[in-house]
């Protein structure tokens, strides 16, 4: 039952990019997308599964018109869906392993992350922000090696961030603000080469966050930290790695302001 929502969404996922025809013209550069007779039926089919009250879909309808042009499809050599903003509460249709991209951010969305994402080994992007998505970050996302960009924030998600986060060596984007995460930040986060944007202020967190956290960070531009509990220790002469253009602190009531900011060459005001 607490995994229905989601487990219910990424069945949909990957049901809305299916494969599309790509028409190739002869003696031109140019590509024409078109819907594929197959893709409309399991598009209309998964329309009548889902919780749609602001009739967001009403586009979706078998009146002939190309299904590439109804509201959060894109037909290309992408696959991808994005349907933020779109009050969705409730999803059921099955799934498809080709999704790399899935944008559902601000809706109505509850439960936990189910383990059927495991199907999607070629996900890169992830975005669910601005949802009501509660339990606790799964350490078999660190099985999702392909990851570039993670967004829960804004959630109700809750528990420790699991240290195999720190495996997914592709990851970009790790954003986990404003929710309930607590327990302390794990050291391996610091080995995410590739990372350029670290956000985990507002949250229950605890301990100590020093450059330990951030030894390999060399990419790193947005920083966001800060929870009640969780204490900057920063060692005074340390030199980040790293040139931030961004940096949001929250939550220094019993911190020192760290030293190695003024480092920070690049920072927009």
């Amino acid at each position: 039952m607490d995994t229905l929502f989601l487990s219910h969404i990424f069945n949909l996922l990957l049901l809305l990019v299916l494969t599309s025809a790509i028409m190739f013209h002869k003696g031109m550069h140019s590509l024409r997308e078109q819907c594929h007779e197959r893709d409309r039926r399991v598009l209309l089919n998964f329309k009548h599964t889902i919780d749609d009250p602001s009739s967001i879909l009403s586009s979706w309808s078998d009146d002939g018109r190309d299904c590439c042009e109804w509201v959060g499809i894109r037909c290309d050599n992408a696959t991808e869906l994005r349907l933020d903003s779109c009050q969705l509460q409730n999803i059921n249709p099955s799934l498809h392993d080709v999704i790399t991209s899935v944008n559902l951010s601000y809706n109505y969305l509850h439960g936990e992350l189910p383990k059927r994402l495991l199907n999607l080994q070629k996900l890169k992007s992830l975005d669910l922000h601005g949802n009501k998505l509660s339990g606790p970050i799964p350490a078999w996302l660190g099985q999702l090696e392909h990851l570039q960009v993670f967004d829960v924030s804004e959630n109700l998600i809750s528990g420790p961030i699991p240290p195999v986060l720190g495996n997914l060596s592709s990851l970009i984007t790790l954003n986990l603000n404003s929710n309930n995460v607590n327990g302390s930040l794990p050291e391996s986060l610091g080995q995410l080469l590739n990372l350029e944007m670290l956000s985990f202020h507002d949250n229950h967190l605890m301990g100590h966050v020093s450059e330990r956290n951030f030894v390999r960070l060399s990419n790193l531009k947005v920083l966001g930290m800060g929870s009640p509990s969780l204490i900057f220790d920063f060692d005074l002469l340390w030199v980040p790695p790293f040139q931030l253009i961004e940096l949001h602190l929250l939550h220094m009531v019993d911190s020192i302001f760290p030293e190695w900011i003024y480092t920070q060459k690049s920072l927009k005001c």
